[in-house]
């Protein structure tokens, strides 16, 4: 079967959101399967961060990659508390820190609660060009679950949309 490397990307995101990362994690992957895509590896990518001490603006490894039981527990260690975060400081990290498979199919999972706050770590200069340049080398997916007023075609709340316009709502339709 295929073979997906999938890293969620984790921005300080509101408390509420971990036990349901907790869950998309283990539902992913069983849809997955379904699907005959299997051995399946999940890593998770953290950034931002100010008010930990020594603080995690950064992006950083915050699990390896893994099983999805084993991502689905790391989701309960992540921080609340941030300040200043940039969201290509992690897709960065998720490139450059980690070996991915040959033949896995990789996917960014992109998990925000706001905006970009551009270049907060000392020394980087990532911009859109450089981040879409890399996922042009990794022949990467990029998906994006934000904090945000979206609506679904019923008026019902939704965590996003595919590029075709479907949403995604809490339940996993």
């Amino acid at each position: 079967g295929i073979r997906d490397d999938l890293v969620m990307e984790f921005r300080r995101v509101l408390f509420r959101s971990h036990a349901w990362l907790k869950s998309v994690v283990t539902s992913l992957d069983d849809q997955l399967k379904l699907a005959d895509v299997t051995n399946n590896r999940f890593a998770i990518i953290g950034f931002g961060g100010l008010n930990i001490p020594n603080g995690h603006l950064d992006g950083h490894i915050h699990q390896e990659f893994n099983d999805a039981l084993t991502t689905s527990a790391a989701f309960g260690t992540l921080v609340t508390e941030g300040g200043d975060e940039d969201g290509y400081s992690g897709i960065d990290a998720a490139f450059n820190l980690l070996t991915y498979r040959s033949d896995a199919a990789i996917n960014v999972i992109l998990v925000t609660d706001e905006e970009r706050s551009k270049n907060v770590v000392s020394g980087q200069n990532l911009n859109f060009n450089n981040i879409l340049a890399q996922f042009s080398t990794k022949n990467a997916l990029l998906n994006a679950v934000v904090n945000s007023g979206f609506l679904d075609s019923a008026a019902n709340p939704a965590l996003g949309f595919d590029a075709k316009g479907n949403a995604y709502t809490a339940d996993g339709l």
